[in-house]
């Protein structure tokens, strides 16, 4: 591994049908290198080796309260696993939520194009 590689850090959680519990992952996603690993968190043991990830994935996926599909599984990304990648992200990472009341639903149109222009996606 490279001294300067990025790697962001995440717990992520996946509902198991079968038991019907939540088990709860360490993801590490190594950015250069496009690979992530998972370790077991309630068992302290490695889950998935160092993979290639599908080429839909991208990094941008990777945020908390994203949800991806990774091996068939739909995992959930609920917190930061290290301050590192929480510095790197935090400041990046950031939501808008806007309320439109019913009086401008027939401007919707109008409203979105003006968001996406002063550069909000």
């Amino acid at each position: 591994m490279e001294i300067n590689e990025r790697i962001l850090g995440f717990i992520a959680e996946w509902f198991d049908p079968h038991p019907q519990i939540v088990k709860k992952y360490l993801l590490k996603y190594y950015c250069e290198t496009c690979e992530v690993e998972m370790k077991d968190l309630s068992t302290n043991r490695k889950f998935l080796k160092k993979t290639k990830i599908p080429p839909s994935l991208k990094e941008a996926d990777f945020f908390v309260g994203a949800n991806i599909l990774l091996l068939s599984r739909d995992l959930k990304l609920i917190d930061y696993a290290d301050s590192v990648t929480r510095k790197l992200l935090d400041d990046v990472d950031e939501r808008t939520f806007c309320f439109l009341p019913p009086t401008l639903y027939d401007s919707m149109a109008d409203i979105v194009s003006m968001i996406e222009h002063a550069g909000f996606t």
